[in-house]
């Protein structure tokens, strides 16, 4: 079955942040990064002082607790707060929970109102829950593939990391943040264009059918491979075929840079009811996850100048 916690980006509107902590003038702070057998992105900080593993995920706009922590740290429901989770698979009603502290590296978000994820959500042992971008906005976070670890950036030294990450070779790539947080950029795909939802939280990434026929993968192809099965963050389960969709290519990258592509992509297609949600049915749209992220050297997500730095 794959594993995947996209769609939690409708935790906008429901986590309620109240306050966070970001020591003045920080230094970066150098985590390491692992991965669960499910394939996501963990690291260890704290959960109201105590420690935790957490999974970093893009999709999600705010931090959710594993149903196990909120029966170890004894959380109550907040009355009259229960709220929708639209995730990949579908729409579940959850309770809120509040919670004193969650973090890593120095960077502590306090105060603030949370969700738990469904039992039977596939996050692996000794997860605490997943940090989303309400978390990753506190820095500026380079993600270093290649060496295993994440670096969180001072936003005040934004400038200074661009001008290493260009003498680097990272290329920028343009993305804005959509009505509901998710960070999404254009792709050139076949002989039109898709959107992209930066999700480090899906281990596969997935297209929509409108987004696969403009490599000319259409319902029947016999170059779809059987069926999967895309679990969400809700415990809903769709139905999902792998299929070779050729080249991705970034769009928006500065004239003589160095393309920003994925050859040979193997990936899921799916009509995720978040789709519609988000972006509209007809529209093409491609969840882009870890299997085409892990095989870039690095990601850096530039908040502030709404840029992707990708080598």
């Amino acid at each position: 079955m794959h594993s995947t916690l996209a769609g939690l980006s409708a935790l906008a509107g429901l986590v309620v942040l109240l306050a966070w902590v970001v020591p003045a003038q920080a230094k970066p702070a150098t985590l390491p990064l692992e991965r669960s057998a499910q394939g996501h992105l963990l690291v260890r900080g704290t959960l109201n002082g105590s420690p935790a593993r957490w999974i970093l995920d893009t999709a999600a706009t705010g931090t959710a607790l594993t149903a196990a922590s909120v029966a170890a740290l004894g959380l109550k429901p907040v009355p009259d707060a229960q709220r929708t989770v639209h995730a990949s698979g579908g729409s579940l009603q959850v309770a809120v929970y509040a919670i004193e502290a969650a973090g890593a590296g120095g960077r502590v978000l306090r105060n603030l109102s949370t969700v738990a994820l469904p039992d039977g959500v596939p996050v692996g042992p000794d997860v605490s829950g997943l940090l989303g971008s309400d978390w990753l906005r506190l820095s500026m976070p380079e993600f270093d593939f290649a060496a295993g670890t994440l670096t969180l950036h001072d936003r005040a030294a934004a400038a200074d990391v661009r001008e290493r990450l260009r003498t680097e070779g990272w290329v920028p790539v343009p993305f804005r943040p959509d009505r509901h947080g998710l960070l999404v950029f254009q792709l050139q795909l076949g002989d039109g264009g898709a959107f992209a939802v930066l999700d480090t939280g899906a281990d596969r990434s997935t297209f929509n059918w409108p987004a696969a026929a403009l490599v000319g993968v259409v319902p029947g192809d016999p170059r779809l491979a059987g069926t999967d099965r895309i679990g969400g963050a809700t415990g809903h389960h769709v139905d999902a075929y792998s299929a070779p969709l050729g080249t991705l290519r970034a769009a928006g990258t500065p004239p003589g840079a160095q393309a920003v592509e994925w050859t040979d992509v193997t990936a899921l297609v799916a009509d995720l009811p978040v789709y519609e949600r988000l972006r509209g049915a007809n529209l093409p749209t491609v969840t882009v996850g870890m299997d085409l992220l892990g095989r870039k050297r690095g990601l850096v997500i530039d908040f502030t100048g709404h840029r992707l730095w990708i080598r």
